[in-house]
């Protein structure tokens, strides 16, 4: 249920669009739902909110930024952008785990705000063919001070409705434990192991 509504949420935020004269990249609020997804549903649910909302676009509703659709998007300058929503997304997630502090929760928005702007710029260079360094000034420097306040929202919403999605995390966090503990729990121990084996050790015996 939270998998979808963020999905859908991320949908309606490609479409709070403001496009730059300078940039073929618009501002748009999506990215923004995406790191929320990850600081409130943890890494593997927000993962799989991206991965719907990616899916949705692949197959053809119109819920990328302005409406666009389908698989040519990802051959478009928007494509480096689209990719990094999924490791921005397990990355905030990975690092809100719990209930962090106001600090770690600006930390985890910020790293994954610069992910999703390192895979933008990328993607500006090597789809949309543009060279390094203009890839930069016009994929990434015009967004630095709107990422900066998104970063501050998401921590401010955070406080707000964490409680609410607080549960999610930490059954995630349960989860891994429980992947970590089996193992160990399955193994034998040395003791286990050797209660069935034949004792060779001198001891006497009766003659019949």
């Amino acid at each position: 249920m939270h998998t979808a509504l963020f999905a859908a949420l991320i949908a309606v935020g490609a479409y709070i669009v403001v496009p730059l004269p300078f940039s073929p990249v618009p501002l748009v609020l999506q990215n923004m739902l995406v790191l929320l997804a990850g600081v409130l549903l943890g890494p593997r649910r927000g993962v799989l909110a991206v991965l719907l909302y990616l899916g949705l676009g692949t197959v053809g509703l119109p819920v990328f930024a302005g409406g666009a659709a389908g698989p040519a998007t990802f051959l478009g300058p928007t494509a480096g952008y689209l990719v990094s929503y999924l490791p921005a997304a397990a990355l905030s997630g990975a690092l809100t785990r719990g209930f962090p502090s106001r600090a770690r929760v600006l930390a985890a928005a910020g790293g994954g705000a610069a992910l999703i702007l390192a895979g933008g710029t990328a993607g500006l260079v090597f789809v949309a063919g543009l060279g390094p360094l203009e890839a930069v000034m016009v994929g990434a420097a015009p967004f630095l001070p709107g990422d900066a306040l998104k970063v501050v929202a998401i921590a401010a919403v955070y406080r707000r409705v964490a409680p609410l999605f607080g549960a999610l995390q930490i059954s995630e966090a349960g989860a891994d434990e429980d992947l970590r503990e089996a193992p160990r729990r399955d193994a034998p121990s040395a003791g286990a192991a050797n209660t069935g084996a034949p004792s060779t050790g001198g001891g006497r015996q009766n003659n019949p």
